[in-house]
């Protein structure tokens, strides 16, 4: 994508682009049931704010389960622990403005120390205690940061020379390790510890405002330097007031937490909950399954990776019945993929089939009626099985960090799994679009609708001018949740916050005429796996090329659980190695031995670059016959490769990598 911040490509989009507009709630029955939020969304200035109300509202509720670090908290006892930790906190020296590394994974206590340290006033900049030791170092320096905490004594071990050097003001350690041992100059706190600093000092009031901001987080990415999105008080709170009309979950409602919590998507989900009075239940991934079965959670935060999972665990578990139960199930299952779809084209809700002939909503509504009894008999008989097998009941999955494979989206449907997909990004606090659990507004393979207050665009990726609706182009956001920018890094501001307030995602999509939102891309070169994990691909795909046998490739993976390469060959190297091998010359590409050798060869040149990562590893490669040049249109006159036209041009060829 061209850089296009012109003040004239800017003026253009704005008198074009128009607001989103209002759903239309039942304002009356919304009051009656959400009064308390309504009343006090002007008592919210920061998240701290939230938690204090919701300790008040919701008491005796349990607020907190982790049977990892041995918490287990009503509201009031919750909100009681982060006016300690704010207390410690200040009591060793943090004050508002000042900045702090928070490197650790998920845990009640990380969540504790996340409001201490906001109800300070200071800023946190977060990221996981796993991540490359060089990438901490260079978040902590560049985001200013007086002190650390962390739930990883490895790390304290790996930084403590790096922080002396710097000063370090303390370290605070929520880790379940022994750190006695540790002979450190810079003072160490473990959670007790910390706490017990409180005893004997009052809390000094901290007045938190709206605009300062609260929170730093960096994005990951195997080029270039991360960078700090700058997320506000303001930010966090609109979150919880537009989400809360379109996700309700009740009080007392569990979540179970397994994705990282330093992640905006889990971390605003986990604020949400906490804001009406639910439980949060905390796991990891070792023990997901366990943990999953044991707390029954009416609601999981998910990305598609965690879906993707649970649906091979079923079909493999399908794959051990006999075979006569096998056509069983799978027959039920065709039959409930239809009915779902007839009722789809019949509520006119259907994303690719938008205006129906009479003769084809006849024909549903023919097939609605006759499947019925069988559809309601497979969920009855067959169906409530798999709903055992999860712990007894279905939890209604939140589900972001990607688009879920089509197949899979419409698995769920047919065994009547309630999935809310949503969109956004970490500079959008981080939600922008969700489904709603409404019928008519969860369509599937969309991104769901605008939340309120919430602006979508989808403009042209060189001009900037509104697209027609249905017309694929760069997306564009607007509303309360934009970030304020990159943390000292001006260029890269400019470079997607418009002087108008738009911010460029950097996805390409397309809105349909009642404002549901279909990602089909990327404009930039970052990757999303269905895990969630970001990829540049530009050092890889260099990398690949150091290859003799690799003339150009284009990686490829979004949404999908591993990466994949488009490979154009160098014919020179294949005749050369077929000559090696004695296979013919013009069948060597299809040779299995030598598609075998090519990807152990780029895999194992991937693990030996600095600060490798598993997930950078390819799954599958496939070879294409004409090579991308500026001719054939694959490539700008630039020699930069037209990468969303190569995905388009060889969409077939990628879906066979990913094949189940």
């Amino acid at each position: 994508m061209q850089e296009t911040n012109t003040k004239d490509a800017e003026t253009q989009s704005v008198q074009v682009i128009r607001k989103m507009p209002q759903d239309n709630y039942d304002m009356n029955k919304f009051v009656s049931n959400h009064m308390f939020v309504v009343k006090n969304m002007k008592e919210i200035s920061s998240i701290c704010d939230a938690w204090a109300l919701s300790s008040r509202k919701y008491a005796d509720n349990i607020a907190i389960k982790d049977d990892y670090c041995g918490l287990r908290l009503t509201y009031k006892e919750a909100y009681d622990l982060m006016r300690k930790a704010a207390i410690a906190f200040q009591t060793i020296g943090l004050k508002k403005f000042s900045h702090i590394a928070f490197f650790s994974e998920n845990s009640a206590k990380w969540m504790i120390c996340d409001q201490g340290i906001m109800k300070c006033g200071a800023v946190n900049a977060v990221r996981s205690s796993a991540a490359p030791h060089d990438e901490l170092k260079y978040i902590y320096d560049h985001s200013d940061c007086c002190a650390m905490v962390t739930d990883s004594k490895a790390l304290i071990l790996k930084m403590y020379d790096y922080l002396e050097e710097k000063n370090a003001k303390f370290i605070v350690y929520i880790g379940k390790e022994d750190v006695s041992d540790l002979q450190l100059k810079t003072p160490l706190y473990t959670f007790e510890s910390l706490l017990h600093k409180a005893i004997g000092h009052e809390f000094v009031y901290t007045k938190l405002n709206p605009d300062d901001l609260a929170t730093l987080v960096y994005s990951s990415g195997t080029t270039g330097k991360p960078k700090g999105v700058m997320l506000t008080n303001a930010n966090l709170t609109s979150q919880l007031f537009t989400i809360h009309p379109e996700i309700v979950i009740k009080p007392r409602s569990s979540i179970l937490n397994v994705l990282p919590i330093w992640h905006m998507y889990e971390r605003t989900v986990e604020y949400y909950v906490a804001y009406i009075g639910g439980t949060l239940c905390y796991t990891n991934i070792r023990n997901f399954k366990k943990d999953f079965s044991k707390y029954k959670p009416d609601v999981m935060v998910a990305v598609p990776r965690i879906l993707e999972a649970i649906y091979d665990g079923i079909m493999n578990e399908i794959k051990s019945k006999s075979e006569i139960e096998q056509f069983i199930f799978h027959t039920m299952l065709s039959i409930a993929k239809y009915y779902k779809k007839s009722q789809s084209i019949l509520d006119n809700n259907n994303r690719d089939i938008r205006k129906p002939s009479a003769f084809l909503k006849l024909r549903c509504a023919m097939s609605v009626t006759a499947l019925y009894s069988i559809y309601k008999s497979a969920n009855k008989l067959i169906f409530s099985r798999i709903k055992k097998a999860l712990g007894g009941k279905f939890p209604m999955f939140i589900s972001g960090g990607g688009a879920l494979a089509p197949h899979i989206e419409d698995f769920y449907n047919a065994i009547n799994m309630k999935i809310l997909i949503g969109y956004g990004l970490t500079e959008t606090s981080p939600i922008l679009t969700v489904r709603r659990i409404a019928r008519e507004r969860n369509r599937l393979n969309t991104a769901g609708q605008p939340l309120p207050e919430t602006e979508i665009a989808i403009v042209d990726p060189d001009k900037l001018t509104l697209l027609p609706r249905g017309q694929k182009g760069l997306v564009l956001a607007k509303g309360p949740q934009i970030m304020k920018g990159y943390y000292k890094d001006k260029e890269a501001t400019d470079k997607v916050l418009l002087k108008t307030g738009w911010f460029i995602t950097g996805d390409i999509g397309w809105l349909s005429e009642d404002d549901f939102l279909t990602l089909t891309g990327r404009a930039k070169d970052i990757i999303v796996l269905s895990n969630g994990e970001n990829i540049e691909p530009d050092i890889l795909e260099q990398t690949c090329q150091m290859s003799d046998y690799v003339k150009q490739v284009v990686l490829v993976g979004q949404d999908k659980s591993s990466l994949g390469a488009l490979i154009k060959t160098d014919e020179d190297a294949v005749i050369k190695w077929a000559q090696e091998n004695g296979v013919k010359e013009e069948t060597a590409e299809q040779d299995p031995a030598f598609k075998k050798m090519l990807l152990k060869e780029l895999n194992d040149r991937i693990s030996s670059r600095p600060n490798f990562r598993p997930f950078e590893r390819l799954g599958a490669i496939r070879f294409v016959k004409e090579g991308f040049t500026i001719e054939n249109g694959l490539m700008t006159f630039t020699a930069k490769i037209r990468k969303n036209v190569v995905f388009d041009k060889y969409e077939k060829l990628i879906n066979e990598m990913y094949k189940m």
